[in-house]
């Protein structure tokens, strides 16, 4: 999903299944809760992990503003690190900044250790992308994310589908 910047630039927003049994060693069939997203701002690339029930909360936002209909200004997610600002909201034209800011701690984390050499501001940094979008564009946004989301989804379930069933 490619979103167009007031400044010719891009942001990628991809979400994709990730068969968490590579990384946990737990292979019987799970519940499909979190997918890997990957945002590429510019030329930096971020990766982390959101919750289905968040992607589907961007589309109803979304949807809510190509209607017209009256929305949160702000919506946030991924631990208040990800979020979008509604900043115009003309009856045919938005204005929407989109942010990622890693230096906002995730809860339960606990403290981070730099490499020798390393500053914190170097890993830890806030990414904002602004894009002008007419009610056609959000529209295109809603059907894109809907498509990507059922599409990872059904890789999921054929992926989870070929499992063992928990205590078979």
């Amino acid at each position: 999903m490619v979103f167009k910047g007031i400044y010719d630039d891009f942001l990628y927003f991809d979400i994709e299944y990730q068969d968490q049994s590579e990384q946990t060693g737990y292979i019987c069939q799970q519940e499909i809760n979190q997918l890997s997203l990957y945002l590429s701002f510019s030329n930096k690339l971020c990766f982390s992990a959101i919750l289905v029930s968040e992607v589907q909360e961007v589309i109803r936002w979304f949807e809510k503003i190509a209607l017209n209909k009256s929305v949160e200004p702000k919506l946030v997610i991924l631990h208040k690190q990800f979020y979008f600002d509604l900043l115009e909201n003309n009856s045919n034209l938005k204005v929407i900044r989109i942010t990622y800011d890693t230096t906002i701690p995730i809860p339960g984390m606990g403290g981070y250790s730099l490499a020798p050499g390393s500053k914190k501001e170097d890993l830890f940094n806030k990414n904002f992308f602004e894009c002008e979008m007419d009610n056609q564009e959000i529209e295109r946004v809603v059907k894109k994310l809907t498509a990507e989301l059922q599409i990872e989804l059904q890789i999921g379930w054929q992926v989870e589908s070929k499992k063992p069933k928990p205590n078979d």
